[in-house]
């Protein structure tokens, strides 16, 4: 196992790193902060820097093994080190993915202070959520950046959703309009679109799958 220094905090690596400064495994146990797990992974089917919430997602390539939450430990195809795996359960690890071309600017991002979100769709699903996240979303989120396909949404929506105050004004997030263009240039996309929904009186159709059908082409 390689432990290396970052300016973002410690990270571990099965595979030797030429261009990364090595520490030993002492001086990576006692850092304090986060921690990124090094590995290589198709880029075509894998994030570049993603939050491991458990251990499972630490396991091989992204499937529905993620989704188990007591994954045994002799399933990791890595030994790490006990204090590693303490720190997956506090949340405090990121998965890299070091054939992915831009991963260290990617690691640079992730400074660990609020978040900007970028919501698209503002029908009754993308507007409660703005509502939502405007109001409980002080103390991770900076920005929210908003994208319809109907102009007049966004603009009532910067509008009204920038009135919803307090006493501690500064502290609510600021609502933005995004263009196409910059739709993805945040930390956070969420999709609020649909384009159909089934009937409710259609018992014999999948309702999510319906609308993944007919979001296909939006995607």
């Amino acid at each position: 196992m390689n432990f290396y220094q970052l300016d973002q905090g410690v990270a571990i690596s099965e595979y030797p790193l030429a261009d990364l400064s090595p520490i030993n495994e002492k001086s990576a146990e006692e850092s304090e902060g986060f921690m990124y797990l090094l590995d290589r992974l198709d880029i075509s089917k894998n994030q570049c820097c993603s939050l491991v919430q458990q251990l499972s997602q630490a396991v091989g390539h992204e499937t529905l093994v993620y989704l188990k939450k007591d994954l045994p430990l002799n399933s990791l195809s890595t030994e790490y080190p006990q204090w590693a795996l303490d720190r997956i359960k506090e949340n405090k690890v990121y998965r890299v993915n070091t054939l992915h071309p831009q991963w260290k600017l990617c690691v640079a991002k992730k400074d660990h202070h609020k978040k900007r979100v970028h919501i698209a769709g503002l029908g009754d699903v993308g507007s409660t959520l703005l509502t939502g996240l405007r109001l409980l979303g002080c103390d991770a989120l900076d920005t929210i950046g908003i994208f319809d396909l109907t102009p007049q949404k966004v603009e009532r929506w910067v509008h009204e959703g920038n009135q919803i105050a307090s006493i501690d004004y500064q502290a609510y997030p600021t609502i933005e309009a995004v263009d196409e263009d910059n739709l993805f240039k945040c930390d956070v996309f969420v999709f609020c679109v649909a384009k159909q929904v089934p009937a409710l009186h259609n018992k014999n159709v999948d309702v999510r799958m319906a609308q993944l059908e007919a979001n296909a082409g939006i995607l």
